[in-house]
């Protein structure tokens, strides 16, 4: 039965005809989704075990293992899965395709190739438009690829300049290291992220230590964001996460034994500071950087409170605790939580030392943060800490167990009676374990585990059509005869 498609009793009353509906609990019969199966890729119970799926150009690209890990992709249908290309098919380990990266109409991958090695890849999605971009002669080693406009920047090694800060727009040509940093050594670029026009993220040039450093596309400059520890050490930036115009990241200043604080930057040294000293003793370590609007949450700890969640405007007055979910000195929240954006509010998962890890939101407010929903009843867990929902159609969806079923498809709309089991995909208490749920158009692509197919790519549409909002006038309903 359609959960949309409800039973009706029509009534003839006063001249005009009513009806009597009867709503059903559209989890009671799981078919919120049409979720299949879209392929059994190895065709045995151990499955391909799908990884870094990826949307491009209205597909579905990832790796797969089948006879060796390579590039594959998938509209939604057996029919429409293939590999791409078989970069080693000689090899029952496969090229191992990773840092799979978009850029304009692009796709940008590091893969194993048998003779240079770790090499950098670019793809039009197609066998034929699926090409190497050699580096030198042991490939380069591409890492943290990451897209500014229609290029990657990613850090490499070409043989003479060590690890440094490369640029490719898709051609050979235009495939070349953007400045060697540290001349004789590594500067070694990572936490690469973009924030419009410019690339922010952290090396060493040898004098300054591991410090913030920014790139501008738009006139090629590189430079020394701020030297926030100066000597050898370094600051050790990392969690570059853009807000607005400006990018907020986690920085040690130097000025106790550890001192890591949540900073703020504009781009330039003079708009470089420290958001707010919030354990000034220690450090707080601020962690998982989730906008929501205008604002942005995060975890920070202090000895009183221990893992919280606090909040900020992008301003030392506006940074501030949101509550202390456990209401104690032992962390609520994990450092490697999950956390997305909803309904602008803040979902995540959190303990608050009585009903386990469970799904939490939170709207900016003590009140207002507040659990979802007790999904496994009691002190145990309903979800690992590190689950990242992910909205599809209004909702969001994630893996989750309820002690009974094991961790199967759960969704919620925001609400504890909107909170619910989508389909025991693996039935009984055995676990499917869904993940890397993402979205292409209107398919939900994400990977789970069943008893005949192992861990495959699954997809998910919607049943039915939206439920029908009912109108409090009748005047256009037909009189009865």
């Amino acid at each position: 039965m359609n959960p949309y498609r409800f039973p009706r009793l029509a009534i003839p009353l006063f001249g005009l005809m009513y009806f009597l509906l009867a709503l059903p609990s559209v989890h009671a019969d799981n078919e919120l989704l049409d979720i299949s199966l879209v392929a059994n890729l190895t065709g045995d119970e151990q499955g391909s075990v799908p990884r870094v799926l990826t949307p491009f150009n209205g597909k579905l690209y990832f790796s797969a293992d089948v006879d060796g890990r390579e590039l594959w992709m998938s509209d939604g249908t057996e029919a429409g899965t293939e590999q791409v290309i078989a970069i080693r098919p000689s090899s029952s380990f496969g090229s191992n395709p990773s840092d799979l990266t978009v850029a304009g109409d692009q796709l940008f991958f590091s893969a194993n190739d048998p003779d240079l090695g770790s090499s950098l890849w670019v793809s039009d999605g197609t066998t034929e438009g699926t090409n190497i971009l050699p580096i030198n002669s042991l490939g380069g080693s591409p890492a943290h690829i990451t897209a500014v406009g229609e290029r990657v920047f990613f850090r490499a090694n070409d043989g003479n300049s060590g690890l440094e800060l490369w640029v490719s727009d898709g051609t050979i040509a235009g495939t070349q290291l953007v400045e060697d940093l540290r001349p004789g050594a590594n500067s070694n670029p990572t936490r690469l992220q973009a924030l419009g026009d410019k690339l922010f993220f952290r090396a060493d040039d040898g004098n300054t230590g591991a410090e913030p450093w920014v790139y501008d596309d738009n006139d090629g400059s590189i430079s020394l964001l701020k030297d926030i520890n100066p000597g050898e050490d370094g600051s050790q930036p990392h969690s570059f996460t853009p807000f607005g115009e400006r990018i907020l990241f986690n920085a040690d200043d130097g000025t106790g034994q550890t001192n890591r604080e949540p900073w703020i930057s504009d781009g330039t040294p003079a708009g470089t500071m420290m958001l707010k000293d919030i354990h000034p003793d220690g450090g707080s370590n601020p962690l998982n950087y989730q906008v929501v609007g205008d604002r942005v949450f995060f975890s920070a700890w202090t000895p009183e409170t221990g893992r919280e969640l606090w909040v900020t405007d992008g301003t030392a007055e506006g940074t501030h605790l949101v509550a202390n979910i456990n209401g104690n000195a032992s962390d609520s929240l994990s450092t490697g939580q999950g956390t997305v954006a909803f309904d602008n509010q803040l979902f995540n998962v959190a303990d608050d030392d009585i009903h386990g890890s469970e799904l939490w939101k939170s709207d900016g407010t003590a009140a207002g943060t507040q659990m979802v929903r007790d999904i496994n009843p009691g002190s145990s867990s309903g979800l690992f800490s590190n689950v990242t929902p992910v909205e599809f159609a209004g909702r969001l969806y994630f893996g989750a167990t309820d002690g009974s079923a094991g961790r199967e498809l759960w969704t919620t709309d925001g609400t504890e009676a909107g909170t619910f089991m989508v389909k025991d995909l693996w039935i009984g208490p055995s676990d499917s374990s869904p993940e890397f749920f993402t979205v292409v158009g209107e398919q939900l692509f994400f990977v789970a585990t069943s008893a005949t197919s192992g861990r495959e790519l699954h997809v998910a549409v919607l049943s039915g059509p939206e439920p029908t909002i009912f109108r409090d006038r009748f005047e256009d309903l037909p009189a009865a005869e």
